[in-house]
């Protein structure tokens, strides 16, 4: 699982939540999308648009795999923006980085502070108290 902070060009910020399996499928339909919308299919090729390795065969889930995964959908994501503006005006690239209900939510306040409260007032408080 990736989450991705989305700035918009509205000046919105989103978060999306995606799997790897998400990412292979969205590489999959913007090159579908590249095929259909030029009819001359050497246009795609001209833009070069990353690939991601795919799944592995026998690779099992660990943290090494998370992370250098994690360090592959980075670059991909900004290799793919950064490569033409037709692409990141392509629906299917839109709608991905859409926010869906299952994405987190950023923060809308600044974050809750603790007030910090000293033991010892607390324990001499208790035991006059007693």
């Amino acid at each position: 699982m990736c989450v991705v902070e989305v700035s918009w060009s509205d000046g919105r910020r989103t978060y999306v939540k995606r799997t790897y399996e998400d990412f292979l499928n969205f590489q999959n339909s913007v090159i579908s999308e590249l095929k259909e919308e030029s009819s001359d299919w050497k246009w795609s090729k001209h833009v070069d648009i990353p690939r991601l390795k795919g799944k592995g065969l026998f690779q099992r889930n660990s943290r090494r795999l998370a992370e250098v995964r994690e360090f592959e959908l980075h670059a991909f994501v900004g290799e793919l923006l950064s490569a033409s503006e037709q692409i990141c005006a392509l629906p299917v690239v839109v709608d991905f980085f859409e926010s869906r209900k299952t994405d987190p939510c950023p923060m809308r306040t600044s974050p809750l502070v603790i007030q910090e409260v000293s033991m010892d007032s607390y324990n001499s408080d208790s035991n006059e108290n007693s």
